[in-house]
């Protein structure tokens, strides 16, 4: 994930917004009530720690976005997206096996086309425990940008911690220990105790 990395970009002064595109949940074998609602509270502690805003939430239904056309995802998601005039989009990697991600990354690079008016200048996908890892050879994840996260290490816990019923027990890749052992990797590619790294979809530089 990035949730270091969007700590960072608050404590720089940054707005950063979060738009959320399935429900995370409809897509499990059982579904208990009141599991929609406890998630959506997990979702809103996860960004008060981080400090970022929560643009819009849609409810298209858990690993079936490549059911919808893309046309009806991407009028869905233009009209939040065009309340805030964004000049980064962090995004899910091309690599994950989760089906969602794949096309969410795809419906990111869609709305966010390099026309003349496009505010956006950086693109960057982000790596997912149990997602990236857990695809085939023929897609790895190659990282070219790290992001020192070692002074938001502790929100990026806490923002983790919030999603308690979605993390597992060592080894499995979901897990707390997984996940710093992950970030200290990336870390050691960079030359920093921890860091989350990111693929460079498109950076614009400009006079």
């Amino acid at each position: 994930g990035c949730g270091g990395t969007l700590a960072r970009h608050v404590e720089q002064g940054d707005s950063v917004y979060l738009v959320i595109m399935a429900d995370g949940v409809s897509s499990r074998s059982q579904v208990a009530k009141g599991d929609l609602e406890l998630r959506d509270q997990a979702l809103e502690n996860s960004c008060s720690h981080l400090g970022i805003q929560l643009l819009h939430r849609f409810d298209f239904k858990d690993n079936q976005l490549d059911r919808y056309p893309m046309l009806e995802l991407i009028k869905a998601a233009e009209t939040p997206i065009k309340q805030v005039r964004f000049d980064c989009v962090y995004t899910h990697s091309r690599s994950d096996l989760n089906i969602d991600h794949r096309v969410v990354h795809d419906l990111a690079l869609t709305l966010f086309r390099p026309q003349p008016d496009e505010t956006v200048r950086a693109i960057y996908a982000f790596e997912t425990l149990s997602a990236t890892h857990w695809n085939g050879p023929d897609q790895p994840f190659r990282p070219q940008r790290f992001v020192d996260i070692e002074s938001f290490w502790e929100k990026k816990m806490q923002a983790l911690g919030a999603y308690e019923k979605e993390l597992r027990a060592f080894p499995h890749a979901r897990s707390l220990e997984a996940m710093a052992s992950l970030a200290r990797f990336r870390g050691s590619l960079a030359g920093v105790p921890k860091a989350e790294a990111f693929e460079v979809i498109r950076w614009v530089e400009s006079s």
